[in-house]
């Protein structure tokens, strides 16, 4: 409050409690942040911070597989990412927001320097790092993608289980089946809500052969989400090489993820 994010005291409030059900990585939650954060745009305008909150979660719907119309999803969050930039182009997070929707949608290049511009506004930005070996993995610079995540958890020491997850999809561009599912299953273990984890350690293992498991996690994952299909993921793997998608995907038809 001290840096005056917000005019509002209650705005800002309504920002740090959507902060906190983004957090959960539910379907419902997801939808309780953006109440929180169109709650404080009309408590405040010009509050930069809660446009890029709602950009986050409306790029969540269509990276989690839970928006109807993925592609109308991601254009809602870049637009509000650009209007979050127009009002405080020096908050990082801002830049990590944009650089996570033009991720999603296979643009890797303007990723890639979004989230350089949020390390340049804080080198010590330590997810702007994570987001920054997530862009590299999809882009096919696994290498580079490791020595991105490797830095980001020396920043910050006690990393969300979210740096996990991107390390998980690291792996599997490597073809380390079995050491993504182990991080997936530690993504689990935090948060056993987590669809888009249970999605992916179901693809690992099925592609290690271990399809019994791999069936147990799909049958999880349809528990938490009832019609959740193959056909609702065209914009949840953003790999620039279109086989990596296709060995992913048959991954997810071993496990018996429906159409």
């Amino acid at each position: 409050l001290a840096q005056h994010p917000s005019t509002s005291v209650i705005a800002y409030d309504h920002y740090l409690r959507g902060m906190e059900e983004h957090g959960h990585r539910s379907r419902e939650q997801n939808q309780s942040a953006k109440d929180q954060f169109q709650r404080a745009i009309e408590l405040d305008p010009s509050f930069a911070r809660a446009y890029a909150g709602l950009a986050l979660v409306h790029s969540r719907d269509a990276i989690d597989g839970w928006a109807t119309d993925p592609s109308l999803s991601l254009a809602q969050a870049a637009e509000l990412a650009r209007k979050a930039i127009e009002l405080d182009p020096l908050f990082p997070q801002i830049h990590f927001v944009t650089g996570q929707v033009a991720l999603f949608q296979k643009r890797h290049v303007q990723a890639l320097e979004a989230a350089r511009r949020a390390i340049q506004v804080d080198p010590n930005y330590a997810d702007a790092h994570a987001l920054n070996a997530w862009i590299l993995s999809y882009a096919g610079r696994p290498a580079e993608a490791e020595a991105e995540i490797d830095r980001a958890v020396r920043l910050n020491p006690r990393p969300p289980s979210s740096y996990r997850e991107v390390l998980g999809e690291i792996r599997y561009t490597q073809r380390r089946y079995l050491e993504s599912a182990t991080l997936f299953q530690q993504v689990l273990d935090v948060n056993p809500n987590y669809s888009r984890a249970r999605m992916w350690n179901a693809a690992m293992l099925a592609l290690a052969g271990d399809r019994d498991q791999a069936g147990w996690e799909t049958n999880e994952l349809l528990v938490l989400n009832p019609g959740f299909s193959l056909s609702r993921l065209a914009y949840a793997f953003p790999f620039k090489d279109p086989r990596e998608l296709a060995l992913l995907l048959d991954g997810l038809h071993r496990a018996g993820l429906p159409e």
